[in-house]
């Protein structure tokens, strides 16, 4: 998915937030290639990236070293709930994570944002969204998701509308990128006062 990641995350470092904000938490981080980007870009910020593999947490610190100052990785277990204070962080970015989880867990992850963001603090969610049209590329990658999840890493497209709260959320954004006939959907929302 690198063509499709490089895509995505020209549209994420688009975001105003991302050179404002203070305090920024990455949900399921990998190997840093955004931490990087965001940190070059952002020589204000404190960054907590966290991630369930800690192969892809060496990766990620080598990546970021040059920041090492400003950041602090954190292992993870699969559990929803983060080891982090509330409204700890102004902006809270997680790619690729909610087209892995299964619905309780998308909610989990929405009342974890919710939780770790303060009142105005942004959201960024992406992760493969249905197209408008289903492409052959999409359809294949569903016919293997259901013959092994593993096959294609755990994710299918995901329509996370349907998840967020709108007593929770506003100034919610729904774009879409379309790479080699995927769809990757970006979220973006403020959290309600």
């Amino acid at each position: 998915m690198n063509l499709v990641d490089m895509a995505v995350r020209r549209e994420v470092l688009r975001l105003h937030a991302v050179t404002t904000s203070h305090r920024i938490v990455e949900i399921g981080a990998g190997s840093g290639t955004l931490a990087r980007e965001i940190l070059d870009r952002n020589a204000d910020c404190r960054y907590l990236a966290t991630d369930l593999s800690g192969r892809l947490l060496r990766l990620a610190a080598t990546k970021i070293a040059p920041h090492h100052e400003r950041t602090l990785l954190v292992r993870v277990d699969p559990e929803p709930r983060q080891p982090l204070a509330s409204g700890i962080a102004d902006l809270l970015i997680s790619l690729y994570v909610v087209d892995m989880l299964e619905p309780s867990g998308i909610r989990a992850l929405f009342d974890e944002a919710y939780r770790i963001l303060p009142p105005s603090g942004t959201l960024c969610l992406v992760g493969m969204h249905p197209g408008q049209r289903p492409t052959w590329a999409e359809r294949l990658w569903l016919w293997l998701y259901r013959i092994d999840p593993g096959w294609v890493g755990g994710s299918r497209p995901v329509q996370i509308e349907p998840y967020i709260d709108p007593e929770r959320w506003e100034n919610v954004r729904i774009r879409t990128v379309e790479c080699w006939g995927l769809t990757s959907g970006i979220v973006t929302a403020t959290r309600r006062r």
